[in-house]
């Protein structure tokens, strides 16, 4: 993800429960939010509004182990259960849920202008084939200003396997088997 040479630099993991997937990514978006990014928006996409409190709860958990001359609260920081800022840097991290509807999913996904993406729990999200492929589109002219001005970008794609006789988990097991194997 910080490589700025390539075009675009994505990342897959599929893992089994409980190994630590989620730990990994954990630790790169603090990275980008309190140290390597400024200027920036990272956004989280997820499948409910439980796993999203969890995500967010946990970056505010490694936050608030950074040592001060890292991070420093800033009054103006937004700092909710949905999304959270560092001001200091202009750095934001926003987040979505999956939605119910064909119309709900495309806006969700068109207003995810940002350069770097995370799909967490991809094969589990409600209308997913709608939601990427407009959200990865509407990312682009952010990814792309990212890479001129040498700040990272990519997206993110992390889950627990899902079930292939599902829409999403149809979309996602095709969508991670055109990808290179690493």
């Amino acid at each position: 993800l910080l490589e700025t040479d390539a075009d675009l630099t994505d990342s897959a993991l599929v893992q089994i429960r409980q190994t630590g997937k989620s730990v990994s990514t954990d630790c790169l978006m603090t990275g980008l939010m309190y140290v390597f990014s400024s200027n920036t928006t990272m956004g989280l996409f997820t499948k409910d509004d439980a796993l999203r409190r969890a995500n967010v709860d946990r970056l505010k958990r490694m936050r608030d182990y950074l040592p001060g001359y890292i991070y420093t609260k800033n009054k103006q920081d937004v700092d909710n259960q949905s999304e959270f800022s560092y001001e200091t840097l202009s750095n934001h991290y926003k987040t979505a849920v999956g939605q119910k509807n064909e119309i709900g999913a495309n806006n969700i996904g068109r207003g995810f202008t940002m350069p770097v993406q995370q799909y967490d729990e991809t094969a589990f999200i409600s209308l997913l084939d709608i939601t990427m492929p407009a959200a990865l589109a509407a990312g682009n002219a952010a990814r792309e200003e990212a890479a001129m001005f040498d700040m990272p970008y990519g997206n993110i794609y992390t889950t627990t396997a899902g079930r292939k006789d599902t829409r999403v988990g149809k979309y996602v097991y095709k969508f991670f088997h055109k990808a290179a194997p690493w």
